[in-house]
């Protein structure tokens, strides 16, 4: 049931999606149906982080952002920049750029646990 319920939002939302997309750009072709489009999203999450749908949002605005950078300044070769991007962060970034926040986190509670009541970091112990 939980299932059942769950996809049927989800189907709801992408056809919501599509319908406010039309509305944006005023044509759909089949063209946005292939598989370019769907890599796209996939590298969204990627770079922004799985698990959360702000690591999703994060990584749409990441990525369409490089991209338009890219293919502006260099526009025989950008797709090897954006290529080189995702390489990077699945490397070095495995939760993607909102992994980061929950980096920045554990580092500020951590220091802040070494603190002692006189305001003075403590090595731990």
């Amino acid at each position: 049931l939980y299932q059942m319920v769950a996809f049927s939002i989800s189907a709801a939302l992408a056809g919501l999606a599509g319908m406010l997309f039309v509305l944006h750009v005023g044509i759909i072709s089949p063209s946005m149906m292939g598989i370019v489009p769907s890599i796209e999203m996939v590298l969204w999450v990627a770079i922004g982080g799985r698990g959360t749908l702000y690591g999703a949002a994060l990584g749409a605005i990441l990525l369409n952002s490089a991209k338009s950078a890219f293919s502006e300044s260099y526009p025989t070769i950008w797709l090897f920049f954006m290529g080189a991007l995702f390489v990077v962060v699945v490397v070095f970034l495995p939760k993607g750029a909102a992994g980061l926040f929950g980096q920045f986190k554990r580092l500020i509670r951590r220091r802040t646990k070494h603190e002692g009541a006189d305001g003075v970091r403590h090595p731990a112990v």
